[in-house]
């Protein structure tokens, strides 16, 4: 992976003792339960999913493409951050947020950041977790 997105990775310890060597390879739910809000989510699927493991290979497709069009080419669901001056910061929880750009900032300069990663527990599914709309007492959403 590091090599396909062109970033160089340190080899040696990253954290979790399973965290070591040059692949990056993992298997999450494709649902996932937030550890602090106890709610459902879609853990992201982005451009680096794979595959959806127990669903036909045809399944999988879709379904990926899916999640792609609503989470990833989706430019309608989103947080605009407005950046007033170079010391802003912006943090994320990657448990129930996806990050992708929108790239409206042509004539603005040059765009960048840094991204530091924590350690986090490994993604798990709690079936008796309910979303957020349940937990909120709204109906469901219609897609």
């Amino acid at each position: 992976m590091a090599e396909k997105r062109r970033f160089d990775m340190h080899l040696g310890p990253r954290g979790a003792p399973q965290n070591v060597g040059p692949e990056l390879k993992a298997a999450h739910p494709v649902v996932r339960t937030n550890p602090v809000t106890g709610w459902k989510s879609i853990f992201a699927v982005g451009p680096a999913a794979e595959r959806i493991n127990e669903v036909t290979d045809g399944e999988s497709k879709r379904l990926l493409e899916w999640f792609l069009d609503m989470v990833w080419r989706n430019h309608d669901l989103q947080v605009r951050l407005k950046w007033k001056n170079k010391n802003d910061i912006a943090i994320q929880d990657n448990r129930s947020v996806f990050h992708t750009a929108t790239f409206d900032y042509m004539g603005y300069g040059e765009r960048f950041g840094n991204q530091a990663v924590a350690i986090g527990e490994v993604a798990c599914f709690d079936p008796s977790s309910c979303s957020r709309r349940e937990a909120l007492g709204l109906p469901p959403a219609n897609f």
